[in-house]
C-alpha cells in the first residue's frame, strides 16, 4: 500500500534520503549536540517489539542507531492525524491494550522527569508514544524522536497544523531529561517535471502496475525538489 499513489509519506522520504543520508545525518547529529558519530547504522521500517509477540511492533520509518545516539525519524506528508490513545483503546481488548500502553511508557520513563501515568495520555496521538518509546528502547547515550514533515504548496495546510501542538503536548506530559529530545523538522518540497510525467502515466496505468512504476521511478530519478530544512525543539 505504500506505493499505491504519490501522496504517501514514503515517496518523499525515500526520494529525500537516497541523496542526502551522509550530509543530512551529520547536520541532524550536530543539532542534537554531537560533533560527529563514530559509527552508525541507518534502518528503514525499524521494528521494536511490543508487549508480546502477538502485538504489533512499532515500525519507525527511519532509525539511526549508534552507541552515542539513537534517532527515530517518522515521516509525515498528506496523511490525516493519527488516532489518539483513547480512540485506540476502544478498538480492541481494552485491558490488554492498557498493558501495551504501559509497556511503551515504561520504555520512556527512564528519560522522563514526570511519572508517566497511562490515564494522562488519553488525548495524545498513540503513534507518537510508541515511536518515542522505540527511540528509548535502543541503548545509547542520547535518544531523539523526530517528526519529519514534508509540506507542499498543493497540500491542505490544515492537515499539518496539529503536528507541532501534538508533539508539544507529548513533551509537556513527559518532561524529557537531557538524554531525550522530541522535535519537528519541516521540509518544503515541490513536485518536479519527473513527478508530473509519472503522475500522468499512473492515471493511465492498471492498478496492479502502479507500485512497480513508482518504485522504478524512485530508484532512477528524483520526483521532488527540496528546500533547506530546519530542526526545531521546544522548551515546555
Amino acid at each position: 500500500k505504500e506505493f499505491q499513489n504519490l501522496t504517501r509519506s514514503t515517496i518523499p522520504t525515500l526520494n529525500y534520503w537516497k541523496n542526502r543520508s551522509g550530509p543530512k545525518i551529520n547536520e541532524l547529529v550536530r543539532c542534537l549536540g554531537f560533533n560527529r558519530l563514530k559509527d552508525y547504522r541507518l534502518y528503514c521500517e525499524y521494528a521494536v517489539p511490543s508487549l508480546t509477540p502477538r502485538d504489533y511492533p512499532s515500525c519507525t520509518d527511519l532509525m539511526l542507531v549508534s552507541d552515542q545516539l539513537t534517532i527515530a525519524i517518522e515521516a509525515k506528508f498528506t496523511e490525516p492525524k493519527y488516532e489518539t490513545v483513547n480512540d485506540w483503546l476502544l478498538k480492541g481488548n481494552r485491558p490488554h491494550r492498557e498493558k501495551v500502553l504501559r509497556h511503551w511508557l515504561s520504555l520512556i520513563q527512564p528519560f522522563a522527569r514526570n511519572e508517566l501515568k497511562p490515564e494522562d495520555f488519553g488525548d495524545v496521538v498513540y503513534q507518537s508514544i510508541h515511536r518515542t518509546a522505540s527511540a528509548c528502547a535502543i541503548p545509547a547515550d542520547k535518544h531523539a524522536m523526530v517528526y519529519q514533515l514534508f509540506t507542499a504548496n498543493y497540500a491542505d495546510d490544515d492537515t499539518n497544523n496539529h503536528y507541532y501542538d501534538d508533539l508539544c503536548h507529548l513533551k509537556t506530559l513527559i518532561r524529557p531529561t537531557d538524554n531525550l529530545e522530541i522535535g519537528l523538522e519541516e521540509i518544503e518540497l515541490a513536485p518536479n517535471r519527473n513527478h508530473v510525467a509519472l503522475l500522468k502515466r499512473l492515471e493511465q496505468a492498471d492498478a496492479k502496475d502502479i507500485p512497480d512504476m513508482i518504485r522504478e521511478s524512485l530508484a532512477t530519478r528524483n520526483l521532488f525538489t527540496f528546500k533547506e530544512w530546519a530542526y526545531a525543539t521546544w522548551d515546555v
